[in-house]
């Protein structure tokens, strides 16, 4: 939106839905700091959710979270453990979880 875009298409805002409105909104009412902050403090969020390939860290954050993801179905395979790992300190700093 920084760069001319009207709106945003994002694995995070399944995961972290308020902060994402809170940002996109700040956008809109540019108040740009404000929308700064929100994606610095989402950042390595955001980089977790692609530690693998989308979807499986967005559906596995979702269920660690206890939200209705659902299972992941074929051919998508678990994250490794080391990535989950990642994935749970990010949701927590988050304050997700």
């Amino acid at each position: 939106m920084a760069l001319g875009g009207t709106g945003v298409i994002s694995a995070s805002a399944n995961v972290d839905p308020r902060r994402m409105v809170l940002m996109v909104d700040s956008m809109l009412n540019d108040d740009y700091q404000r929308a700064q902050e929100l994606h610095y403090e989402m950042i390595d969020l955001i980089k977790s959710l692609f530690i693998e390939s989308n979807p499986v860290p967005a559906k596995t954050a979702m269920n660690i979270m206890g939200l209705p993801a659902g299972p992941l179905r074929q051919p998508l395979a678990n994250m490794k453990e080391e990535n989950i790992e990642i994935l749970k300190n990010s949701l927590k700093e988050c304050e997700l979880i």
